[in-house]
């Protein structure tokens, strides 16, 4: 009862964020709503649109069914398609990316017997890649298109901030991924073990990460995937903004944007950060000098295409019968 409760009031405030962005919204760029209205959209860049988001998606199965087989696991690609749409479509429904990922873990330990930290291991490391090349694209984009600072006077000493954020979270996770052994064996993994609360997940991470270093190849194949997914999330964001009506920004200013706003999805709230995605591209288009309208619809028009893509996998659930799984996930995470 207290989980529904608070998935409840997860879900009320979600809808509050995205209702408060449209009455917002609609009261200063009220044209915007108007232009959406009345003009022509560009269906065959939407369709499209839509086409290469499944294709990113689908990439993200196959960068987390690398990293499964690097670990001895015996694991096909068709499981790996299966279970990734299992947890992408969980994600809709629980708080966050981390209920997906939970269901995604259980599903292969129950899969394969014994392999309960391997599972687990390798959906952390498979989430903590894809942060990775978020930071990675955040970073780089700042820095090449920081022309457009000049640009954005009002937005320069807000998006150096981002810059520095990016950079220095980049340069942080890299060392991480460098040195995993040394950090799991020195002073920094018992300092960290000891912060309050978050402290035995940094723990995880750092043992997870050792165990990978060992196959740092298949790191930085999964590292390379990740960039590649995130291009073709940048390209699906540009082609939404130009199938819409309206003056967005151009693709090289939704190269910078688009990673910074996703870092927002990682919020626990349901379909993947409902409402906290929204509000961040509604800043940044903002920040940059366009309509803050504009970035809402284009981020609503992307949640829109991300539940097509998850309603299209629900058929995925009829691969393998999958009768007293809930129950027995259900009851091994409530201990």
């Amino acid at each position: 009862m207290k989980r529904w409760l608070i998935f409840g009031v997860k879900i009320a405030l979600a809808v509050s964020i995205i209702a408060y962005l449209l009455w917002s919204t609609f009261q200063t760029d009220a044209e915007v709503y108007k232009q959406l209205q009345r003009e022509e959209k560009n269906w065959l860049r939407l369709g499209l649109a839509g086409l290469v988001l499944l294709s990113a998606t689908l990439f993200t199965f196959f960068r987390w069914y690398l990293l499964v087989r690097v670990l001895e696991i015996r694991f096909t690609l068709r499981e790996a398609i299966r279970l990734g749409y299992m947890g992408y479509v969980v994600n809709f429904f629980a708080l966050g990316v981390v209920g997906g990922d939970i269901f995604k873990a259980f599903l292969l330990a129950r899969d394969h017997a014994g392999c309960r930290t391997e599972a687990v291991m390798s959906v952390l490391v498979d989430r903590l890649v894809g942060l990775y090349g978020l930071l990675l694209l955040a970073a780089v984009g700042l820095v090449i298109w920081k022309g457009y600072f000049a640009e954005a006077h009002q937005a320069t000493e807000s998006l150096y901030l981002l810059l520095i954020l990016s950079i220095g979270g980049f340069l942080l996770a890299t060392l991480g991924f460098c040195f995993p052994r040394q950090f799991a064996r020195g002073r920094v993994a018992l300092r960290v073990s000891t912060i309050p609360r978050v402290g035995k997940y940094l723990e995880q991470i750092i043992v997870a990460l050792a165990r990978y270093s060992q196959h740092r190849r298949t790191l930085l194949v999964a590292t390379l995937i990740t960039l590649g997914t995130q291009l073709l999330t940048v390209i699906g964001f540009w082609l939404i903004a130009t199938g819409l009506p309206g003056e967005g920004p151009n693709f090289a200013q939704l190269f910078v944007m688009v990673p910074l706003a996703l870092f927002a999805t990682a919020v626990p709230l349901p379909m993947g950060g409902l409402g906290a995605l929204e509000a961040t591209l509604a800043s940044l288009y903002r920040l940059f000098g366009f309509s803050s309208a504009l970035g809402l619809l284009v981020s609503l028009a992307y949640r829109l295409v991300t539940i097509l893509v998850a309603v299209g996998g629900i058929p995925v659930f009829l691969g393998k019968p999958l009768v007293g799984e809930s129950k027995d996930f259900s009851e091994g995470t409530s201990g």
